[in-house]
């Protein structure tokens, strides 16, 4: 013999329960959709790296960061050696 505030309550139970599940099942998708953007962000971010590195275009057009030409090496000017002559010193007294 069960009384009827005794199946109330679990019934009040069960859904508070079901009620919590759902609540944790939203906060699992919200971190699990955030971690997302974080990894596709980093992808972007790593696909832009190689490319500047490798001196390919990225194919998008709003790179914050403007892609470096490699500079020239600078040619080296050779320049004649001087001869140097010892000083003869007196020899002393």
């Amino acid at each position: 013999m069960t009384t009827s505030y005794i199946k109330e309550r679990q019934a009040e139970l069960k859904k508070q329960k079901q009620e919590e599940r759902l609540k944790e099942i939203a906060k699992r998708a919200e971190a699990q959709a955030a971690e997302e953007e974080k990894r596709i962000a980093n992808e972007l971010r790593i696909q832009k790296k190689m490319a500047r590195i490798s001196g390919l275009k990225t194919g998008m057009e709003n790179d914050e960061e403007p892609v470096a030409e490699p500079k020239k090496p600078k040619k080296k000017t050779v320049t004649k050696k001087k001869t140097v002559t010892k000083k003869k010193t007196k020899p002393k007294k």
